[in-house]
């Protein structure tokens, strides 16, 4: 599943995580998400991971799907193996790429084959959130959402990569 989120021009020379002088307390709030957004695409491995939140809300299905996703935040580089890929488009668009791999935590790869199972009855709300963990980068503000409604999860519908990269293959290229 893929979840894309456009952010033009906010880390942009003069934006809105730049400046200074007299600024409201709604500018100022918006400079620290930025200033927090900006460390956080600019930031290694190990501070993304510490960072990426994802808030899940069960807006309807089964009771047992509600209550085993639940509806807090969960730091998702804790528990789950993300990847982290920056570059730039054709048109010379600059992108941050978060790969986030599921079931490389037992217990989450429970959760995803239980709302595999009823995925053709679940609407999910999906929040992502860069989590502020000092006074001045509060309040947090979130970053992108989306909704996935009554999907089909079937294996045999799912996509087959043509290569699979172990633990031990950095070195591979693909392209």
């Amino acid at each position: 599943m893929v979840f894309y989120h456009a952010i033009p021009d906010l880390l942009a020379p003069g934006g809105s995580g730049s400046g200074s002088g007299d600024r409201g307390e709604e500018e100022e709030e918006a400079g620290a998400a930025s200033r927090l957004l900006e460390r956080f695409v600019n930031g290694t491995d190990a501070f993304r991971n510490a960072r990426f939140k994802l808030i899940p809300s069960v807006v309807e299905g089964p009771w047992l799907v509600q209550q085993t996703v639940g509806t807090r935040p969960a730091l998702l580089g804790k528990t789950l193996r993300q990847r982290f890929h920056r570059g730039v488009t054709a048109n010379g668009t600059a992108y941050l790429e978060i790969d986030v791999d599921c079931n490389s935590s037992p217990a989450a790869g429970r959760v995803v084959s239980l709302v595999k199972l009823y995925s053709k009855q679940l609407v999910i709300d999906l929040g992502f959130v860069i989590e502020a963990q000092t006074r001045d980068e509060l309040p947090e503000r979130v970053l992108g959402c989306g909704r996935v409604m009554r999907i089909t999860l079937d294996d045999e519908l799912l996509p087959r990569w043509p290569y699979e990269l172990d633990e031990g293959d950095e070195d591979t290229e693909v392209v």
